[in-house]
C-alpha cells in the first residue's frame, strides 16, 4: 500500500503525530501495517473457541472442515443456553425433531426450522459450504517439524517439559521461516532435534535432588514473593537446566499472572535475533549489545504513565525478570555454543525490563482476525446480485444456492459470540501506534481478514495535511469529561486536548 500518512515531530512537549498526505472520504483506508510483534491471547487459543493462528502472520490456520467443526460446536453451545434441554438433549429447535415432520409448513418455515440444525452440525455446515473448501481463506497447517504430524496423528508434538509455545503452527513455509528467524521465534520454541530428548532427560535427573525446584518451576504468588529477591544464578541453573524448562515456567507465569509477558518475550526474541545476527563476539559483549538493542527499541515509542507498583507487582517483576535472564542465557548458549556469561543479569536491567511493560501498556493494540467463514460471508454479501436473482413472471426474488449459503453464515454469526468466533490478541505497530488520541476521533482501527495488521479507516472526510486521531478508550464507558481525562492521564500520561474535553 502506498504511503498515505506520515509521522511528524510536534515539539518536545507533544511528541509525534500522524498526518495525512492526501484528502480522504469517509470509509477510506488510510493505513495498513503489519505488526512489529504480536501475541494471540490465551483465551482465544485455549478457550472454548480454540482458535489456532499462524505464528508468522496471525492468519487462522484451519481447513473448511476444521472451521465448520469449531463454529458449529460454538453455535450448539449457544443454542443450548438459549433453548430448554429435555432428557439431556437439545430442544427440538436445535435438534430438528418435530411432531409433524414439517407437514403443512411453508418452504420458508421449513428453511427456518432447518437453519439451527445446519449451524449446529459440523457435517451439515460443511456439506452446505463444501464448494468453498479450495478457497485461499482456508489452509492446511505447516508444523514446526512436519514429521511430528505423522507420529502424533496431527496433534501438536510437544517435548516433555514444554508448553504450547513449542506447539506452533504456520499457514505456509514462508511464514514458518519468517517466524523462526526474522521474528526470533526459534527462541520461544523447543525445536525437535536428535539430542533434545536426551538433554531433557538428563536435565530432569539433575533437578530431582532439589526440593524447591517444582515450586519455582510452577510458582505460586507466595513463592514469587519469597524468592523474587533471593533467587540467585546457581539456583536458577538447577531449576531451569534447559530452555524447555524455563519456557515452561515463563508460559506458566503468562497464563496465571500477566499475559502481557508473552508480548514482551516476543519483543525480546526479536531483539535477540538482531543482536546475534552475524555477531562473532563474547558472551559479555553480546549481553551489552542486546541491552543496547532493547534500549533503542524502547526509545522508538512513548512509554505512557509511570505508575506505582504494589509489593506483589514488584515481586512478580523481579522474579519474571530473572526467569527472562536465564532464558536469554540458554538461548545464547543454544545459538552460539558459548557458555553463559559470568553475570546472568546483565542482559537487561530491571528498570529497562519495567520500561518494556510500560511501553506495551501504552502502545499495544488489541487485534481481531475474523474467522475465514466470516470473511467468506463478507466476500459474497456486499453485492445483492451475487446472492439473489429475480425469477418468474411476478418478478419475485428466488433464492440461489449462494443466497442460502450466505443465510446460513449470517445465522451462524448471529448466534455465535464474536469473541469466540474470531481470533484476538495484542500487537505492537510502528506507525499505527503513533496515532494520537481524541475523544472525537477521525479514524478507527477495524478487524482484519486473513492476518494480523493495523487497518485504519476514516470515520469522516479528512483534509490533506490534517492530523488523524483515534480513540484509546471506549467513550460510552465514561459518564463525564473528568472521568475520561482522569483515565487517560493515569494510564497514558497525558491530558486530552480534544474539542470535546476542552469545551467549557
Amino acid at each position: 500500500m502506498a504511503k498515505l500518512v506520515e509521522v511528524r515531530e510536534m515539539g518536545e512537549d507533544y511528541g509525534v503525530g500522524t498526518f495525512t498526505l492526501q484528502s480522504f472520504c469517509t470509509g477510506d483506508v488510510l493505513l495498513e501495517e503489519a505488526p512489529v510483534v504480536f501475541a494471540q491471547s490465551f483465551v482465544s487459543q485455549r478457550g472454548p473457541a480454540g482458535v489456532r493462528c499462524c505464528k508468522g502472520c496471525g492468519m487462522i490456520v484451519a481447513t473448511l472442515s476444521e472451521e465448520c467443526e469449531r463454529l458449529a460446536c460454538l453455535a450448539r453451545t449457544m443454542m443450548q443456553r438459549e433453548s430448554p434441554v429435555e432428557g439431556g438433549t437439545v430442544s427440538r429447535r436445535v435438534s430438528g425433531d418435530g411432531d409433524d415432520g414439517g407437514v403443512g409448513a411453508s418452504q420458508e418455515e421449513c428453511e427456518e426450522t432447518q437453519m439451527p440444525v445446519i449451524i449446529c452440525s459440523p457435517h451439515a455446515l460443511h456439506e452446505t459450504l463444501e464448494e468453498f473448501a479450495a478457497s485461499n481463506l482456508f489452509c492446511h497447517k505447516v508444523s514446526m517439524n512436519d514429521s511430528d504430524d505423522h507420529r502424533n496423528n496431527g496433534e501438536e508434538a510437544l517435548l516433555p517439559g514444554t508448553g504450547s509455545m513449542s506447539g506452533v503452527r504456520f499457514c505456509s513455509d514462508g511464514c514458518k521461516e519468517r517466524y523462526l528467524h526474522e521474528l526470533g521465534g526459534r527462541f520461544l520454541s523447543v525445536l525437535p532435534t536428535a539430542g533434545a530428548e536426551a538433554t531433557l532427560k538428563s536435565a530432569a535427573t539433575a533437578i530431582r535432588t532439589t526440593s524447591t525446584t517444582h515450586n519455582l518451576q510452577r510458582p505460586s504468588a507466595n513463592t514469587i514473593m519469597c524468592f523474587a529477591v533471593t533467587l540467585d544464578a546457581a539456583t536458577m541453573e538447577q531449576t531451569w537446566p534447559s530452555k524447555a524448562h524455563v519456557l515452561a515456567t515463563l508460559e506458566y507465569l503468562v497464563e496465571n499472572f500477566n499475559e502481557r509477558l508473552l508480548l514482551i518475550l516476543s519483543l525480546l526474541a526479536r531483539c535477540l535475533h538482531d543482536t546475534l545476527h552475524g555477531a562473532f563476539i563474547s558472551s559479555e559483549q553480546l549481553q551489552g549489545r542486546f541491552a543496547e538493542k532493547v534500549h533503542e527499541f524502547v526509545l522508538r515509542f512513548a512509554e505512557g504513565a509511570a505508575r506505582p507498583l504494589t509489593e506483589q507487582q514488584r515481586a512478580f517483576l523481579r522474579f519474571s525478570w530473572k526467569c527472562v535472564c536465564r532464558w536469554l542465557d540458554l538461548c545464547c548458549q543454544e545459538e552460539t555454543g558459548a557458555t553463559a556469561g559470568p553475570e546472568p543479569f546483565l542482559w537487561l536491567t530491571l528498570q529497562l525490563y519495567l520500561r518494556c511493560f510500560w511501553l506495551l501498556d501504552a502502545n499495544a493494540h488489541m487485534f481481531v482476525v475474523v474467522s475465514p467463514l466470516y470473511s467468506l460471508l463478507c466476500l459474497h454479501v456486499p453485492t445483492p446480485q451475487a446472492v439473489y436473482q429475480r425469477g418468474g413472471e411476478n418478478g419475485e426474488l428466488s433464492r440461489t444456492p449462494l443466497g442460502r449459503q450466505m443465510d446460513v453464515l449470517r445465522e451462524l454469526f448471529h448466534v455465535v459470540e464474536p469473541d469466540a468466533a474470531h481470533a484476538t490478541g495484542v500487537a505492537l505497530y510502528d506507525a499505527a501506534t503513533k496515532i494520537n488520541h481524541s475523544c472525537v476521533p477521525s479514524v478507527r482501527f477495524v478487524p482484519t481478514h486473513g492476518r494480523v495488521g493495523a487497518v485504519v479507516v476514516a470515520l469522516r472526510d479528512i483534509e490533506k495535511g490534517e492530523e488523524i486521531r483515534s480513540s484509546y478508550i471506549d467513550l460510552v464507558a465514561y459518564n463525564s469529561r473528568v472521568e475520561r481525562r482522569g483515565y487517560l492521564l493515569s494510564h497514558y500520561g497525558f491530558e486530552c486536548d480534544c474539542s470535546l474535553c476542552c469545551q467549557k
